[in-house]
């Protein structure tokens, strides 16, 4: 009876350390997200909307994020809502702008109201006096609002177009770029002379593909505008290509036009290192650059506008996997060799993790190179605190590195399912390292009981500190603290 007991208090207890695991990555994805969408909304008063609904005496309580207008006699005649949050992230000169849009009954636009801006009050000064750009909108259908061509304000270019931006934006949902013009032909053959045709998929407008006269791919490129056209470098954003070549390996970064100031953007053009920071990069790891590694320091002298552009790059790449993690199907799949090596790898791990093999010795020393060699040398595939945290913050990429998830649910589920932790004790290319040390090597450094009962804190600690680094959102790379990113010998440097 006491065994039974003991048994599920075992069971119960593991069971509250896989929940307060799954709790923490869900809680660092949510707020990542909550970052991301900003603050609450404030409810706008009857005055703010007297200007499009005259005959407006009453506002509703918020409901889904908006406010219902109504007239004498409790008759509705429209409804109001907020840019904020959707448009926090939609920078003009020196900050978003909160626009209030009345809606009428025939779901046209009413007319806007500037509620609040945390850009320069000089610039939005002059939007506010510049009546042909505040009545733009007015009559506008929010069908047809995305296909509307918004002159900007002379003298306030980047406030008047964010304000147009953030309308678009939280009408259709569409972030359309004003600041910037479409991308010509005349650039691509900067960089591809044969350039002919190019196509940008609806899901992923952000990336294209080219094309020559034979219709041959010639490669990609990702644009950062208009993701990150809310980046203010030194004095204004910058819109940049990320060059790929047709396995979708960074080739180069170009910077294509530029508010920022000069000579800031001249410097950063003509150094002969920026351009090439990124090369031999997958799309896929854009996404997760750790900015706070000393590669993205900076170009010396355009410090600000540099690290404008890489945060603009990493910011378009994650909403890149945002667009495509909606309608990502098994045709997104994409099986490489390396991924079929690795699902080997660990299946075969797992085999002679659970049967008689494991006492193996000779079979064990000899996996364990081929878990050094394969899974750290050559793959670099390998769990990690900072691959952890970047997963939760963006998505899982599945679709490209189909081998290191399933590595990764494996070193997870198996121990929550099995209790036996397989990843560290067979797959870990590190863990294989040090086990073959250990029996190999006479040499020992003996370490007294104190300071070995101190030791024990450490891994605990830097626990604690991964977890303060991911909810304070702070500019430490947790790369810093593992060893892992030792074995990629090519970046190891």
């Amino acid at each position: 009876m006491e065994s039974n007991k003991s048994g599920w208090r075992r069971v119960g207890l593991h069971l509250v350390r896989v929940a307060i695991f799954v709790g923490i990555v869900l809680l660092i994805r949510l707020h990542h997200l909550e970052l991301i969408r900003g603050s609450v909304l404030q409810a706008p008063i009857i005055s703010d909307v007297a200007d499009m609904f005259p005959d407006g005496n009453a506002l509703s309580e918020q409901s889904f994020d908006q406010w219902v207008v109504f007239a004498e006699g409790n008759r509705r005649i429209g409804r109001v809502f907020s840019t904020y949050p959707d448009s926090k992230l939609i920078t003009g000169f020196s900050g978003p702008t909160n626009v209030l849009v009345g809606i009428d009954v025939n779901d046209k636009i009413a007319g806007i109201r500037i509620l609040e801006s945390e850009d320069t009050d000089e610039h939005v000064e002059q939007v506010l006096e510049h009546e042909q750009f505040m009545c733009a909108f007015d009559g506008v259908a929010i069908d047809d609002v995305s296909n509307i061509n918004i002159d900007a304000v002379a003298g306030a270019t980047l406030t008047s177009t964010a304000i147009a931006e953030s309308i678009i934006f939280r009408l259709s949902g569409e972030r359309k770029s004003l600041k910037f013009e479409p991308i010509d032909f005349e650039t691509l053959r900067r960089i591809w002379p044969n350039a002919n045709a190019m196509s940008a998929p609806s899901r992923t407008p952000s990336l294209s593909q080219v094309f020559d006269s034979e219709e041959k791919s010639l490669g990609y490129f990702l644009r950062t505008s208009p993701a990150g056209d809310s980046l203010i470098g030194y004095g204004g954003p910058t819109d940049s290509l990320v060059v790929l070549n047709s396995d979708k390996v960074v080739q180069k970064i170009m910077i294509v036009k530029s508010f920022d100031n000069e000579p800031y953007v001249g410097y950063v053009r003509d150094d002969p290192i920026f351009s090439k920071t990124l090369n031999g990069t997958v799309l896929q790891d854009l996404a997760n650059l750790d900015l706070a590694d000393s590669r993205f320091d900076g170009v010396s002298g355009a410090t600000m506008t540099s690290q404008s552009i890489f945060e603009a790059i990493q910011l378009s790449a994650i909403k890149l996997n945002e667009q495509r993690i909606n309608k990502l199907s098994w045709d997104d799949l994409k099986i490489k060799s390396r991924d079929i090596g690795t699902v080997c790898v660990v299946l075969l791990a797992l085999l002679i993790g659970f049967t008689r093999l494991r006492g193996n010795k000779h079979l064990r020393l000899i996996f364990q190179l081929v878990v050094i060699g394969y899974l750290g040398l050559i793959n670099g595939d390998m769990l990690s605190q900072a691959l952890i945290y970047g997963w939760s913050k963006t998505n899982i990429p599945w679709t490209t590195a189909a081998g290191l998830v399933f590595l990764s649910l494996s070193a997870m589920l198996v121990p929550m399912l099995s209790k036996r932790n397989i990843y560290c004790s067979h797959i870990c290319p590190h863990g294989a390292l040090q086990e073959i040390i250990k029996r190999r090597s006479r040499w020992r450094i003996p370490l007294k009981s104190a300071t070995r009962k101190w030791l024990k804190f450490v891994p605990a600690l830097l626990l604690v500190w991964c977890f303060v680094v991911a909810f304070l959102n702070l500019p430490f790379s947790l790369v810093g603290i593992e060893p892992f990113n030792a074995w990629i010998f090519r970046v190891a440097g």
